[in-house]
Order: C-alpha cells, then structure tokens, then sequence
C-alpha cells in the first residue's frame, strides 16, 4: 500500500470520530487527496451542530466555491444557491455561537457583529448567488444577493484608507 493509500485509509477510519480536530484532519487529508465530496462531507457533518471552530467552515466553505464555479459553468443554478444559501446559515449559526460562546466566557454581551471579521461568506458568494439566480429568475435569492453586495460595500467604504 502506498503512502496516499495508507492516509486516505486511515482517515476513513477515523471518520467515526466525533473529534472535532480529527474530523478536520481527516478532511484535509482528503482534500489533499482531490476527494472534495468526501472532505465537504466531512467538514460539513462538523458544521451542523454550530461551534467556534470557524476553520472547519473556511474549509468547507473553499470546497464549495470550487463546486459552485463547476456549477455555474454547467448551468446548474438551482445547486449553486441551495449551496450558497447553506453557506450563509451556516456561517450565522458559527458567528452566532462565537457570540454566545465568548459572552459567557467574559460574563458581558459580546454582540454577532464583533465577530464579523471571522465571516466565510464572500463578496465572490455573493456574485455568484446573483449569478445564478439571474439566470433562473429567482427573485427572492436575487434580492439577498443585492443585500448582501451592497452590505460588502458598505463595510469596504467604510474602513480607513491606508497609506
């Protein structure tokens, strides 16, 4: 058995592991490996109950970009916003538990908005979400991708110019 073999296999059986650091190894041996679906998966079954651990997200969230731009060039939208809008939820429900994580943790109110720095949602999601439901005509998610654009520039006008 080679090297690659040997990872890929011990990470399928280590994917029983409930450990969130495991579960992210596994899936970025994965990734390595070119077994997008597989590590998404992965990543993902780490998302669903929400945690602080946002690099589990970025990964996961890098993984579905990829899929979203095959998606886009095959013309499958309807798959490109379920997956973008999955992204959005699922980032809130991250940044929602920073939230309340670290208020308990400090004994004080720390609002959603402090963690806005730790978002895995890209303006690059945000194109593509307009994108695509341009392309199906699908009002509703064409109105989120406005809101969502013009929310990325508004953040971007308002930070400081550096020098």
């Amino acid at each position: 058995m080679d090297i690659t073999a040997s990872k890929v296999s011990a990470a399928k059986k280590r994917l029983k592991s409930t450990d969130s650091d495991s579960r992210y190894s596994d899936a970025m041996v994965l990734k390595e490996q070119g077994k997008l679906e597989e590590a998404a998966e992965i990543l993902l079954s780490a998302c669903i109950t929400p945690s602080i651990f946002h690099g589990h997200y970025q990964q996961l969230f890098i993984i579905w970009r990829a899929f979203n731009k095959r998606d886009l060039k095959e013309g499958q939208y309807r798959q490109v916003i379920d997956r973008i809008r999955n992204m959005i939820q699922l980032n809130d429900e991250m940044i929602e538990c920073m939230s309340s994580y670290w208020s308990q943790h400090f004994h004080e109110e720390v609002s959603a908005e402090y963690f806005d720095l730790y978002s895995n949602v890209l303006i690059y999601d945000a194109n593509a979400l307009l994108k695509a439901a341009e392309a199906i005509n699908d009002v509703d998610n064409l109105k989120l991708a406005v809101k969502l654009i013009n929310g990325y520039m508004a953040k971007k006008a308002s930070k400081p110019k550096s020098s």
